[in-house]
């Protein structure tokens, strides 16, 4: 129907697609080949919320935990950690970091 509107084949309200939440990269977990990391459960997939101070996994038997209230941006499978220098990165709500 949106499409009708668009053209001028009918009339009507046009709909602005909804943007969605914003998020800005706040910091990353980097790779460390002396220091494997394994994922927490469920945080191996992106855009999996995350909750200050929540497990995100461990790396070299360290429990590492999140610093802010966001989600889990682009986790990198093992193999390609090292290629990416990274695990994973945080993101936090555009709204609640400071510009």
């Amino acid at each position: 129907m949106q499409i009708f509107i668009e053209q001028g084949m009918i009339e009507g309200h046009q709909e602005q697609p909804s943007s969605g939440p914003e998020f800005r990269v706040v910091g990353s977990i980097p790779y460390d080949a002396a220091r494997e990391f394994v994922f927490a459960e469920g945080k191996d997939r992106g855009f999996a919320p995350v909750q200050r101070g929540e497990l995100l996994g461990a790396q070299g038997g360290e429990q590492i935990y999140s610093p802010v209230d966001g989600v889990v941006l682009f986790p990198k499978l093992p193999e390609h950690q090292a290629l990416a220098g990274v695990v994973c990165y945080l993101a936090a709500s555009a709204h609640a970091v400071d510009v």
